[in-house]
């Protein structure tokens, strides 16, 4: 295990070439694209936000807000809600709690396929849970935990 963990720190560098070579590549395919279809802009932007969401927050969070727009432009509610987990998910990564809990508050239950309500839920009640450890304390840490449970 700790050869494998010594090749990854010395790979790092040609790691970190490569997620700059993918960010590249896709930055310059949307270029391309900027006039084509819906479809074709929301699966780069996708990609790019992935590619940043544990990377960068600030590029993260400017792809989610893409992801959301174009969403919006499609009319389709599934893809509408799932631009709003992946914007609270880049929310809560940067400790932003009560924006996290703001967006979230506004995802449409009824519309989301199991396998976006489990990610919803998970992030909801990963929030809760941040929240308690950020607290540290006696009662909102318990509070919060408390809520992160029920919300799994």
């Amino acid at each position: 295990m700790y050869n494998a963990l010594d090749n990854a720190i010395k790979n790092s560098t040609n790691f970190l070439q490569q997620k700059k070579d993918r960010i590249e590549s896709l930055t310059m395919e949307l270029h391309k694209t900027s006039n084509l279809k819906y479809t074709v802009q929301d699966r780069i932007y996708n990609d790019l936000y992935k590619e940043y969401s544990s990377f960068n927050y600030d590029s993260a969070f400017m792809y989610s807000r893409h992801l959301l727009r174009n969403s919006y432009e499609s009319k389709n509610n599934i893809l509408i809600n799932k631009a709003r987990i992946k914007v609270g998910f880049i929310l809560l990564s940067s400790g932003l709690f009560k924006e996290t809990l703001d967006t979230l508050d506004n995802v449409s239950l009824k519309d989301l396929p199991d396998s976006l309500r489990r990610d919803y839920y998970a992030l909801l009640s990963r929030t809760y849970f941040d929240m308690a450890d950020y607290a540290n304390d006696n009662y909102f840490s318990k509070l919060y935990n408390e809520i992160g449970y029920q919300k799994i």
